[in-house]
């Protein structure tokens, strides 16, 4: 046990130089090895899921997460008590902390119900799924910010700051901009065994339902209707997103056209979206904007290992 532990501090002292690539992303970051304050307020020790190289894997988790810098840093007029604890979506400093990136998948397609409130009609913090005709539960690696089905060691809010005066402004009871963490899947640009680091949130809208990964197999085939015109940017892979990203869908389009079928269309997720086609989009980020570029100060510490957890 002690060897181990004097091994455990020697990483977490250590510097590394990792190296990521893949369709469309590259670039090198410097990070600091854990283990991270692994106890605090605010600590939920537990393992969630996630994808890395078109596999599911286990996220453990190993500290607290950062929210740095603070949200009125990047948009000073608003106020401590309108925003509280919550972390920020729209901007980001890239040096404030090192760190590796993760993606934060969102179900954009599900609206509202992302939000996983009972205000929103999914107390059990699970988006619905519009792509089906039952309207069922879209299963997440992480439910809504709060849920029962949250990911551990995750804020419960987020500032988003394309949604300040949305018509869905105190719909959760919280102040304007600022949301339950949105229920979302995780996706890294890493082998499916990697050491304890610091990883830096990028907010994504996946609009297209058809690539959204299951989160036990990493596959997007189990969808009614789906086919392989669909599916070819299944998000289990950062290659994929890269794609997904700069890829137009006549799907998306008809979906935002439609009417009563459960649909909510890009135009929700703030103005820079409204009439969208795009497969997926980096929100607060301009089209064609590098895919690996941070735009929240979340930082979350984990460890990485092959296969998925026992979800909820």
């Amino acid at each position: 046990m002690e060897s181990r532990s004097r091994g455990r501090r020697r990483l977490g002292v250590a510097v590394v130089v990792l190296l990521l690539t893949g369709a469309g992303v590259g670039a090198a970051y410097l990070l600091r090895a854990g283990p991270f304050a692994p106890t605090g307020p605010g600590f939920a020790p537990g393992t969630s899921g996630g994808f890395a190289d078109g596999q599911p894997v286990r996220f453990t988790a190993t500290g607290i997460y950062l929210c740095t810098p603070d949200v009125r840093s990047f948009y000073p007029s608003v106020s401590a008590a309108a925003v509280g604890s919550a972390c920020e979506e729209g901007r980001a400093d890239a040096s404030a902390v090192d760190q590796v990136p993760q993606w934060a998948l969102i179900p954009a397609f599900a609206g509202a119900t992302v939000f996983g409130t009972v205000a929103h009609g999914q107390p059990n913090g699970y988006p619905t799924n519009p792509a089906v005709s039952t309207r069922s539960a879209l299963l997440t690696d992480c439910g809504a910010g709060g849920s029962p089905t949250a990911c551990p060691d995750n804020p419960s809010t987020l500032y988003l700051a394309d949604l300040t005066g949305s018509t869905y402004f105190g719909r959760n009871g919280t102040p304007d901009g600022v949301f339950p963490l949105p229920a979302h899947d995780l996706l890294i640009n890493t082998s499916t065994t990697f050491p304890d680091v610091q990883w830096g949130t990028i907010f994504v809208l996946v609009f297209d339902p058809y690539i959204f990964p299951n989160r036990t197999t990493g596959l997007c085939n189990d969808l009614p209707g789906a086919n392989a015109s669909l599916t070819s940017d299944c998000l289990s892979s950062v290659p994929a997103l890269a794609r997904a990203l700069v890829t137009n869908s006549s799907f998306v389009a008809s979906l935002a056209r439609c009417t009563g079928c459960g649909y909510t269309p890009p135009g929700y997720w703030g103005s820079a979206f409204a009439g969208a086609s795009r497969e997926a989009a980096i929100l607060g980020a301009a089209p064609g904007a590098p895919p690996d570029q941070l735009d929240s100060d979340l930082y979350v510490p984990y460890s990485v290992a092959p296969g998925a957890p026992a979800f909820p």
